[in-house]
């Protein structure tokens, strides 16, 4: 306790005298100036500086300056979802002073607020614009702009922007999908409503995809249809595409311009996609979705066998002249027609074997990995490669 004591003690001491030795001494107290202000800056004017830096974040009331706005809230009607929007609000200084205009705040943090300059002089004006973005698909949209001034009868202003959110132009479904197509069949055709609840009538002017491979038609919708989806006015759009089509997936747009009576045109995309399944197709539990057939690891001296199914997904249900290349060469592959028990025709068997005589090898890495390649006669189905990840390790020793 009594070291305690005499530490404190001895602590404050100093504290308690310093000041009257400074002013004993004639030392003054200099503060620390901010980054570019000069040196031999008085008290009085850094004081006064600090004052303007403080005026400029948040004004404070200033006589004779006075804030004036056309319209502090604007309905901008329908306004379409997901799609920016931005409105200018002219502010006026109709006072006989400097206003001084502080930090706009906004309701909403999608809301993006700026003006012009921040002191408008006597008479002068200044821009405040305001972009925001609705994330919502229908329904009344508003946002507020709260902005300070100096203006002393008004500290600070609320500016709203509202609006209806809705689709002038719409679909249903929006997007236009084939659904997996089987490359034995035709594919069926799709159709999609695109509609509006805005204007009584309107007319397609241009229609373009950019989905080479896909056929459209256009024409009117029936008013049971404009009735189930509580339209205006609208079209039925039916799509097609060609049989035989390569496998793989198709994506793409189509882009119509359309013209409402008397209104300007307005633009809309109707999405297109498709998915063409394989024509040889692969089944088993040790092959993967990217073709790649995972043996794991054997011991050496341990043979290895893995099955998988193949159909064939074609109007040319036989693989003519299949011939059969493997990566690395030790590995026995073997491609052989197959009964199912239920007459499928195109059915095969993949026979992959690792022979116990196999060397020790790796085959895991990326860099390393086997392949199995398919060659036949076939007119759309030339080649397929598959990808083997496999290992041959040390066997066990006999004293484990």
């Amino acid at each position: 306790m009594n070291k305690t004591i005499v530490v404190a003690f001895a602590f404050a001491v100093p504290c308690f005298v310093a000041p009257f030795w400074l002013v004993a001494n004639g030392v003054e107290y200099k503060p620390v100036l901010p980054r570019g202000v000069p040196e031999d800056t008085t008290q009085e004017e850094l004081d006064e500086l600090i004052g303007q830096w403080t005026e400029e974040i948040r004004p404070t009331s200033r006589a004779g300056s006075k804030l004036e706005v056309d319209e502090a809230s604007v309905d901008l009607g329908l306004i379409e979802p997901h799609t920016p929007v931005s409105h200018i609000f002219t502010l006026r200084n109709s006072g006989y002073s400097t206003l001084n205009l502080g930090d706009p705040k906004t309701s909403d943090d999608t809301v993006i607020a700026a003006f012009s300059q921040r002191q408008i002089p006597s008479g002068g004006e200044a821009q405040l614009g305001v972009k925001f973005t609705p994330y919502l698909e229908s329904g009344p949209y508003s946002t507020t702009v709260t902005l300070p001034s100096s203006d002393p009868a008004q500290p600070s202003i609320e500016l709203r922007v509202r609006g209806q959110v809705q689709r002038r132009i719409d679909a249903s479904p929006r997007a236009i999908v084939f659904p997996d197509l089987d490359p034995r069949d035709k594919p069926q055709p799709q159709t999609t409503l695109v509609f509006c609840k805005v204007f009584d009538e309107y007319e397609i002017i241009e229609n373009v995809c950019d989905l080479e491979q896909c056929n459209w038609t256009i024409e009117p919708a029936t008013s049971d249809e404009l009735a189930e989806a509580n339209a205006k006015s609208g079209y039925r759009i039916q799509a097609t595409l060609p049989p035989e089509l390569p496998s793989g997936r198709y994506g793409g747009q189509l882009h119509l311009r359309i013209k409402p009576a008397g209104e300007e045109p307005l633009n809309t995309q109707v999405r297109v996609s498709a998915k063409v399944l394989r024509r040889l197709c692969i089944y088993g539990d040790e092959i993967d979705r990217d073709g790649i057939i995972d043996l794991g690891q054997t011991f050496r001296g341990t043979e290895k066998r893995a099955v998988l199914r193949v159909n064939v997904r074609d109007p040319l249900t036989e693989l003519p002249e299949p011939v059969v290349e493997v990566e690395p060469s030790f590995v026995n592959v073997q491609l052989t027609p197959h009964n199912d028990g239920a007459g499928t025709p195109g059915c095969y068997l993949l026979e992959i074997v690792i022979p116990d005589t196999a060397p020790i090898c790796s085959h895991l890495r990326p860099d390393q990995i086997g392949k199995i390649r398919i060659r036949t006669a076939h007119p759309r189905i030339p080649e397929q490669t598959l990808h083997l990840r496999m290992a041959v390790t040390p066997g066990r020793s006999a004293n484990l």
